[in-house]
């Protein structure tokens, strides 16, 4: 596995808040059910829960760009005006 250059691919896509991650995914994800699996890979890759996200994380760049590499590994690629 070769390791991804994260300022060439720019894994946050725009987004400025875990929120707008949360709203993009489930209009990507309209079935609760795939929502929910997603969610819960998200919970162990990187501790973020886009179901109650925690006040303390939604801003949180490191976060934000983590969940995105985290997403683009499961095979999805989000933008925030999706």
């Amino acid at each position: 596995m070769t390791p991804s250059n994260p300022q060439s691919a720019q894994p946050d896509r725009g987004f400025s808040s875990l929120e707008q991650i949360g709203v993009a995914l489930r209009s990507e994800v309209p079935s609760p059910a795939k929502f929910q699996v997603l969610n819960t890979r998200l919970i162990i890759q990187t501790g973020v829960n886009l179901k109650a996200i925690a006040y303390n994380q939604n801003d949180d760049f490191a976060l934000i760009q983590r969940v995105c590499e985290a997403l683009v590994r499961m095979g999805i690629q989000l933008g925030p005006n999706q």
